[in-house]
């Protein structure tokens, strides 16, 4: 499946690859060993999750916008549960209950 919009580099119209890059600039910045400072597409989509779970939008609400499943969403809630677990860092600050995954206490 492929996705189409504004390359993040250039800002050119197009097929994007990947990172949110076109093929020219996607092969360039693998070529030149630095695509790794690009984020992939989930931790755009994790960004995106933040902001919109931070205004206290359901995981419904926040996949649709997002543009992806309810799952997903619980998944990178989960996600950020072990990393306060883990000591592992920043956090985004999500507004009200949080829905438990999988048998975890609410």
């Amino acid at each position: 499946m492929s996705r189409y919009g504004e390359c993040a580099c250039c800002g050119r119209l197009g097929e994007l690859t990947g990172r949110g890059l076109v093929r020219p600039c996607h092969r360039r910045f693998r070529e030149a060993g630095v695509l790794d400072e690009w984020p992939t597409e989930w931790e755009l989509v994790e960004e995106d999750v933040a902001m919109v779970l931070a205004t206290g939008a359901s995981h419904r609400v926040t996949a649709v916008r997002c543009g992806t499943t309810p799952r997903q969403v619980l998944r990178i809630l989960a996600r950020w549960r072990l990393r306060v677990v883990d000591g592992d860092g920043p956090v985004p600050e999500v507004q009200g209950p949080v829905r438990a995954v999988r048998g975890e206490a609410a």
